[in-house]
């Protein structure tokens, strides 16, 4: 982590806070808020399962390696929204934390093609395991 610029670290870990303000509200809000911050927690995990995907697409392009990574890149994004459109936040949240997971996959595939800055695996890692256990336990705390 020592190579991760500084500034991706703190950028990084301040797009963490509106799952965490989500969790929070979930564990300790009140009652009446509790469906607002899930449903909101959802629709972020979402916005951010979409954003890797864009990242990926900036990578491709960027690299000029279109077929495979633009392919890679527009998963992301349908599977949010379909996530979003067929199941309710608490379910949707479980589906987002395995997408987080599962999406370190197409970070190491960069990575192995020499896509990516050094330090992106490292980053990744800790993003999306952040976002991936911040919406688990948003699910566990709806019930």
């Amino acid at each position: 982590m020592d190579r991760l610029p500084r500034s991706a670290l703190l950028l990084g870990l301040t797009g963490l806070l509106p799952a965490i303000v989500a969790v929070l509200v979930l564990w300790r809000g009140p009652a009446d808020w509790h469906f607002h911050a899930l449903d909101a927690h959802a629709s972020y995990a979402a916005l951010i399962v979409s954003f890797t995907g864009g990242m990926w697409w900036g990578i491709g392009v960027f690299r000029d390696r279109p077929a495979a990574v633009l392919l890679l890149s527009v998963v992301p994004s349908l599977a949010a929204w379909a996530t979003l459109m067929l199941l309710p936040a608490n379910a949707a949240l479980a589906l987002f934390a395995a997408m987080f997971f599962m999406s370190l996959g197409g970070d190491r595939w960069l990575a192995s093609k020499g896509l990516v800055a050094s330090w992106w695996v490292d980053f990744r890692t800790l993003l999306s395991f952040g976002m991936g256990l911040l919406a688990l336990a948003a699910n566990f705390l709806a019930g």
